[in-house]
């Protein structure tokens, strides 16, 4: 049987007319959303920006399991969707999991090195190392020059913004939740990057 002009095709993407309903409904913090998404999943199955943008609402609800799987699945639909990277290793290194983080970030390391996420998640590593002179310098470039993702930057300035108002531990400290890499969790600001990001 023929399929209709609004049926839904698996194997195509979500209509851009549907996801910006959904995106709207994401930025403004709409009770149905994750319902939406859903919804949306189960209609086009395939399309990577869905899990991506339920792993974000998810991550900013504190359900980071669900958030991780969200991103995981969404690499497995587009292994080179960076954005995805970059949040999946965001939300490992929130939860003290530095040597995870830095495995979800290694894709990232075949961009430009000069890149808004390479230059981000370097930073963010070398906080959780705390070479904090270093790190803000680096979070603060790669807000400068982000013009792709402009929605993370609340993320990274939220960041910042601790990681300037606490003096550093004496002596620095290897394990995440005492020095500085521990305060990552702490207030995770609802944003949502933009999910028509090719990368």
């Amino acid at each position: 049987m023929r399929a209709t002009m609004n049926e839904p095709r698996p194997s195509q993407p979500c209509p851009d007319a549907r996801m910006v309903d959904i995106v709207g409904a994401v930025q403004s913090g709409d009770e149905n959303v994750i319902a939406m998404l859903n919804e949306a999943r189960q209609a086009w199955p395939h399309d990577h920006r869905l899990p991506f943008l339920r792993g974000a609402v998810q991550a900013g609800e504190r359900r980071y399991d669900e958030a991780r799987a969200d991103f995981v699945a969404a690499l497995e639909l587009a292994p080179a969707f960076s954005i995805a990277s970059f949040m999946l290793g965001f939300l490992d290194l929130t939860n003290g999991q530095v040597e995870r983080a830095r495995a979800s970030w290694q894709p990232l390391d075949a961009l430009p090195t000069d890149e808004t996420l390479r230059v981000l998640k370097t930073g963010l590593l070398n906080l959780a190392e705390d070479r904090f002179e270093l790190a803000i310098a680096q979070l603060r470039a790669g807000m400068a020059s982000n013009e792709r993702y402009p929605l993370i930057n609340p993320y990274v300035a939220a960041v910042l913004a601790q990681l300037e108002g606490t003096e550093p531990p004496p002596g620095g400290s290897a394990d995440p939740h005492d020095g500085k890499a521990g305060m990552l969790g702490s207030d995770l600001p609802h944003a949502y990057p933009h999910p028509y990001f090719s990368r």
